[in-house]
C-alpha cells in the first residue's frame, strides 16, 4: 500500500502536464543555414552536430510573414523519407522545435528535410545540409 502510494504521488502532478510544457527551449542552438520551402526561407538550428546513431535538437524558424502550418515534420536522409523516422516538431517560443533521429550509418548525401503541412493539407519541403561532423 505504502508504494502505491509513493507511485501515486510521484505520477499524479506530472498527470496534467502537456507536450507543450514537455517541451523545452535549446539555448545552445547555432544556425546551420537556411532551407527553402514553398517560396520561404526557414532559419535552421541545431544543438551541436548531428552524431549518426544518436537524435539531435532542432529549431526552425519561419518567415515572419508565413502562415503558420498546421504540422512541421523533420527527418534525416533522402527527400522522399524512405527509412527515415520523421519527427513531427512542437512550436515553442514562436519556432518549432523537434528531436531527430540521426542514422547509423549516415546515408551518402544525407540532408535535414523539413515538410510544411498547410491547413488545406498541401505538403512541401525543403533541406538544408548537414553541418559537418
Amino acid at each position: 500500500m505504502k508504494s502505491l502510494l509513493l507511485l501515486l504521488l510521484a505520477v499524479v502532478p506530472l498527470a496534467h502536464l502537456t507536450a507543450e510544457d514537455h517541451a523545452h527551449h535549446h539555448h545552445d542552438t547555432t544556425p546551420i543555414g537556411t532551407a527553402t520551402v514553398d517560396g520561404k526561407s526557414l532559419a535552421v538550428a541545431g544543438e551541436g552536430k548531428p552524431i549518426p546513431g544518436s537524435n539531435w535538437a532542432v529549431e526552425v524558424s519561419l518567415a515572419k510573414d508565413q502562415a503558420r502550418p498546421k504540422a512541421v515534420r523533420l527527418w534525416i536522409g533522402s527527400a522522399d523519407g524512405k527509412g527515415a523516422l520523421k519527427t513531427k516538431a512542437v512550436r515553442h517560443h514562436g519556432a518549432y522545435e523537434g528531436h531527430v533521429d540521426v542514422p547509423k550509418p549516415l546515408p551518402e548525401g544525407a540532408a535535414l528535410w523539413i515538410s510544411l503541412e498547410a491547413t488545406d493539407g498541401t505538403i512541401t519541403t525543403g533541406s538544408v545540409a548537414l553541418p559537418k561532423s
